[in-house]
């Protein structure tokens, strides 16, 4: 019988190699732009608060070319709309 620990070890092992072993760093905050304020008006701010559904993740995914370039994962929008 596999305890946790190994099916652990095993899903991390498989997925470090398309999704990368290693960290990327990220810039710090601009903090001039953080203390400026606001850059929104209060509509945009609104409609990044407004509900999305199902549908709406579809149509994002679909409009993607399916020959993008792949994401930090290895993923092309054409592995996503077929599985």
């Amino acid at each position: 019988m596999v305890g946790f620990e190994e099916v652990a070890k095993t899903i991390t092992t498989y997925y470090k190699k398309p999704l990368g072993a290693q960290y990327i760093g990220r810039e710090g905050l601009n903090r001039t732009i953080m203390m400026s304020g606001p850059l929104l008006s209060v509509e945009q701010q609104l409609a990044l608060l407004s509900p999305f559904f199902d549908k709406d993740i579809k149509e994002a995914i679909w409009s993607i070319p399916p020959t993008k370039s792949p994401g930090p994962d290895g993923f092309s929008s054409s592995f996503y709309k077929t599985y």
